[in-house]
C-alpha cells in the first residue's frame, strides 16, 4: 500500500531528525 510507504518514509524522517537533534545536543554539551 502507498499509505504504507508515506508512513514508513514520515517515520524515517522523525527518526532522523531526532538522531540529529541528539547529535546536535551532544555537540552543544562539549563546546
Amino acid at each position: 500500500y502507498a499509505v504504507g510507504k508515506e508512513i514508513v518514509k514520515s517515520l524515517n524522517e522523525y527518526t532522523i531528525r531526532q538522531e540529529l537533534k541528539e547529535k546536535f545536543s551532544q555537540n552543544e554539551h562539549i563546546a
